[in-house]
């Protein structure tokens, strides 16, 4: 899918405009970073409404490919020093991710069923490369990224039993594929009540 971008400056900013062609109209993106701070502020999210992410799910899918050809000097420079983590998007985390904080919160409560749908569609996706870059190669810790946003203060627990099953919650079992290949799934301390994404924990 074509992706237009371009970098303007704006004050001290570097602004990142995307401009996404999906079969059902345009979508835009703004993201903007310094030179001196190690982060990047999202300025603009893709969706902005249901029909923007009905935008982005037409967008034809296309399966991830890998390239695990440096594995092996990464860890020989590792050594005992540490461990290779690969990162896994929660598919509800990355629904929510297409909106703003707030956009998403609205759109969980008040659109329940058509969050719902965009979260399977993009779970498929999802496990599907996750099978394949499995497939490439197998690192020893698996780290699943998000499921904090369907806890409380922001969702009630009811929205985490839902949208955060058992097999990726990690309360009873890991995540099913990385542990069937021998590696470790770390979520986060995403069961409702718990307290904030500990960030660099390892």
């Amino acid at each position: 899918m074509e992706i237009e971008s371009h970098t303007d400056t704006v004050g001290q900013f570097q602004r990142t405009t995307r401009i996404c062609h999906t079969p059902r109209g345009d979508l835009r993106s703004v993201k903007q970073a310094t030179a001196d701070v190690y982060t990047t502020w999202q300025v603009e999210h893709w969706c902005k409404g249901l029909d923007d992410v009905d935008r982005a799910l037409s967008v034809p899918y296309q399966p991830a490919d890998y390239d695990a050809s440096d594995l092996g000097r990464v860890r020989a420079e590792l050594g005992d020093h540490g461990v290779v983590m690969a990162s896994i998007g929660d598919p509800a985390y990355l629904a929510a991710d297409l909106m703003s904080f707030q956009d998403f919160l609205m759109w969980a409560f008040e659109e329940t069923d058509h969050f719902a749908h965009a979260v399977a569609v993009i779970a498929e996706r999802v496990m599907e490369n996750l099978r394949r870059q499995l497939d490439c190669c197998v690192v020893e810790c698996y780290r699943i990224v998000g499921p904090e946003y369907f806890t409380p203060p922001y969702l009630p627990p009811a929205m985490f039993q839902r949208f955060v099953p058992a097999a990726r919650r990690g309360d009873d079992t890991t995540h099913p594929l990385p542990r069937q290949q021998g590696a470790t799934a770390l979520p986060w301390e995403n069961r409702p009540g718990a307290g904030p994404d500990p960030g660099n924990r390892l």
